[in-house]
């Protein structure tokens, strides 16, 4: 596909957020439509957001090491910034990079209220300023420009070499795929299901080939797959229609049998063997010499999909265990377990044992489905009605957040919810991630607006769909805002002079119903997108080691 005007209009609409329902369609069928259109896209999303990150990154490093604290005021900080962004405009004009300043002005438009460590919602008055420790990159992952051969299904016991972190779901492109220990099963976009014990080496060719140097694969393969070739050091495995298993030795011979069907292998000097069939096995050597051997079952590929099935339910039988003692912690004071009233399935009932009568839950639009795992329920919330509704009274300086959520797809707006307290008091309180993923506590400090703390991303491409633990603790008398995930700490903060957190009228994935009213359908709409099966809020800020501990009893 050639450059088009028309694609590079409608993705600069889509960035800027300006295309109309029309245009929004019209780039969603050049997207359906086009390889290249696809690839294009992604390109210039990810050089979009890269450009957003660094600036951000850049300038809040900036300001927080140049005292924007407490004894800096707010206008000196508003006007520093104003300087900055000048001077960066005026850089890359003078450069001639128009690219780059349409990225730049993107920036200026999405983020006009703020920096990592420095945000405001209202005012522009600037406050915390912090640093951010982002997760480290999920390495091992195929570059938008690859294209997918193959997705991993499960993985069981698995070591991976350095820098590589292989999840199921990951998709996997043509190129070198190694495992040092453990099991994994991949799925071929042909249909093709390998199971593989390392140590192992492969070579992913495509959906309809993959090269075997180490290791155990016990392959299936589906009518519509019928030729795909397993290539060895001396010949290749050609199915013709079954299941079959390789123990391919480094350097050394490797042993080939058929467990159903049969398969043809074709030696590299063009010889082909006779046909294997049903339990018969034979020995390749390096040169492609063969010789028949005893046949012997391998393990079935379908042994990680029965060990998953054992695993969540003992991970489940555990998790109810810890939700008991939850229950039971004299510091919670909202626990929502996410199990149906039977009397009542609109009804979220607050499990903390000294549970307000009126912080139970009352479940607006969102709908039950299920959770981390087969027996456990969730909400899942998919309109910008849904929400659970709550009334929690009382001030707190001390406060721990802690939510198991899926995060099925991107806002597209400046927020998502997790939860917010009842709007337009001193001390409101919004915990929630922003358009890059990042986790954001904010507080209103009275008519001067907000001070918030944000971390660093918590979510890639690959985490989309999946379940992560999110925990921010709050303790406003020792100064400090601090951001969890998955048991690893993502973002400390300092957080003096502010006053205590007020909730009232609350609400979990959503605002509360006066204020979602108010900014439905506008960038200031907060709803909450995926599921949600588990949420907690303490009166005390939990240690690093309880932290780690909620989530040990908690991950799928």
């Amino acid at each position: 596909m050639k450059p088009s005007p028309e694609l590079d209009k409608l993705v600069d609409g889509y960035l800027d957020g300006h295309l109309t329902s029309d245009e929004l369609a019209a780039l969603e069928d050049l997207l359906m439509s086009s390889d290249e259109a696809r690839t294009a896209f992604w390109q210039r999303v990810h050089l979009h957001a890269g450009l957003r990150r660094l600036g951000r990154q850049a300038w809040g490093a900036k300001f927080a090491q140049s005292g924007a604290g407490s004894s800096t005021s707010p206008a000196t900080v508003r006007s520093r910034l104003r300087a900055s962004l000048s001077r960066h405009r005026a850089i890359w004009i003078s450069c001639g990079i128009n690219a780059l300043l349409l990225f730049l002005l993107l920036f200026i438009r999405i983020f006009p209220n703020g920096i990592p460590g420095f945000q405001t919602e209202s005012n522009g008055l600037f406050s915390w300023q912090g640093h951010y420790e982002p997760n480290s990159k999920v390495n091992g992952q195929k570059s938008t420009n690859e294209a997918t051969v193959a997705v991993i299904r499960r993985v069981s016991d698995a070591k991976w070499p350095a820098g590589v972190a292989h999840r199921p779901g990951d998709s996997l492109a043509s190129g070198k795929f190694v495992l040092e220990s453990g099991r994994v099963e991949i799925e071929l976009l042909s249909g093709v299901q390998m199971l593989i014990q390392g140590p192992a080496e492969m070579n992913l060719h495509s959906a309809m080939k993959t090269e075997l140097a180490l290791g155990t694969l016990r392959a299936r393969v589906p009518k519509s797959a019928h030729g795909f070739c397993v290539a060895l050091h001396g010949a290749n495995v050609i199915d013709l229609g079954t299941e079959f298993g390789i123990d391919a030795r480094k350097n050394g011979p490797a042993e080939l049998h058929v467990f159903d069907g049969k398969v043809r292998v074709e030696r590299l000097n063009g010889e082909v063997l006779p046909e294997l069939k049903q339990k018969q096995a034979i020995e390749v050597a390096y040169n492609g010499q063969w010789r028949e051997i005893p046949f012997r079952e391998f393990p079935p590929i379908d042994d990680l999909a029965k060990a998953e099935r054992e695993s969540a339910k003992k991970r489940f039988a555990a998790w109810q265990a810890a939700s008991a003692r939850l229950a039971n912690d004299p510091s919670v004071l909202v626990y929502y377990a996410f199990e149906p009233d039977p009397t009542n399935e609109k009804r979220l009932t607050n499990r903390a044992m000294r549970a307000q009568p009126e912080s139970d839950g009352a479940i607006v639009s969102a709908e039950w489905e299920q959770g981390r795992w087969p027996g456990k329920y969730a909400l899942e919330y998919r309109r910008p009605t849904d929400r659970v509704a709550l009334e929690l009274p009382g001030r707190y300086r001390t406060l721990t957040y802690s939510v198991w959520a899926r995060f099925d797809a991107h806002p597209k707006r400046k927020y998502w919810g997790l939860f917010y307290s009842e709007p337009s008091n001193s001390g409101e309180a919004h915990w929630q991630l922003d358009e890059n993923g990042g986790i954001v506590f904010g507080i209103r400090r009275g008519p001067a607006g907000y001070s918030s703390a944000i971390s660093g991303s918590i979510l890639t491409p690959a985490t989309f769909g999946t379940w992560k633990h999110v925990v921010t603790t709050v303790d406003l008398d020792a100064g400090t805002v601090v951001h969890y995930t998955d048991g690893s700490l993502v973002g400390r903060f300092p957080a003096s002079g502010l006053p205590s957190v007020f909730f009232g009228h609350s609400a979990l994935g959503n605002f509360p119903n006066q204020a979602a009213e108010a900014y439905l359908g506008s960038e200031q709409d907060r709803t909450f997108y995926g599921r949600i099966d588990e949420f907690v809020l303490f009166n005390r800020a939990l240690s690093p080691g309880e932290v780690q501990q909620l989530y040990e009893e908690g991950k799928p």
